[in-house]
């Protein structure tokens, strides 16, 4: 098990695989990465040791990672709304006893859902999914906010053009995030998601919560 993921590290695997089978590295056209420090450091990174062996490698973007690259290039009005949704989320969801606050005020307005999803940026699927869940609770959120008395988040909501903004971006996301399910089974060829296991939906949110618990998976 490697202790480091340098280029070099990586250019050594390479090479090893190379040897092993007998394949020649003047024989590669093109490599594709993820942009990682570690691929496209001008002197030590693993293109640069490449193109060091094969000047005529060209290097591309893995197109698995294409999302994210959207994500940090989009209009400066939709990338602060994305970052305002993040910062209501992260404001409830990491506070335990804001939490249960929040998840009365659903309970007392008998809305679907009781908990928002928590946004990670290492799952893309993740943004989709809380910026839906914020539309769809945007009068809980109202009132939790107003009974929290936090005037910054409360003028996002009251605000028509940030409401639209964030329908426009959930409306992005989800096209995005339907391309990006359909190549799940690129990196993964065996995945297999059951469509239907006969989950209520507050069972659904309490795994949802669970699995991106980061206190539970350093247990």
């Amino acid at each position: 098990m490697l202790l480091t993921t340098r280029g070099q590290d990586i250019f050594d695997i390479l090479s090893a695989y190379l040897v092993k089978y007998n394949l020649s590295l003047n024989s590669c056209v093109g490599i594709c990465i993820d942009r990682a420090p570690s691929t496209i450091d001008s002197i030590k990174g693993f293109v640069s040791l490449v193109q060091q062996q094969n000047p005529n490698v060209t290097h591309s973007h893995c197109f698995l990672h294409r999302e994210v690259v959207v994500s940090k290039t989009i209009p400066v009005a939709l990338k602060q709304v994305l970052n305002q949704v993040v910062e209501m989320v992260n404001y409830i969801k990491s506070r335990p006893l804001k939490g249960c606050l929040f998840e009365q005020i659903c309970v007392d307005m008998d809305s679907q859902h009781k908990r928002l999803l928590l946004h990670t940026k290492v799952r893309w699927l993740s943004k989709g999914k809380v910026l839906h869940r914020i539309l769809e609770l945007q009068k809980e959120l109202h009132a939790f906010f107003k009974e929290e008395k936090h005037e910054c988040f409360l003028e996002y909501l009251q605000c028509e053009f940030w409401v639209s903004n964030l329908e426009y971006l959930t409306e992005i996301f989800a096209q995005l995030n339907s391309v990006n399910t359909e190549y799940d089974w690129v990196p993964n060829p065996f995945i297999k998601i059951p469509s239907n296991i006969g989950l209520k939906i507050c069972e659904e949110e309490k795994l949802s919560s669970i699995s991106s618990d980061h206190g539970l998976k350093n247990q």
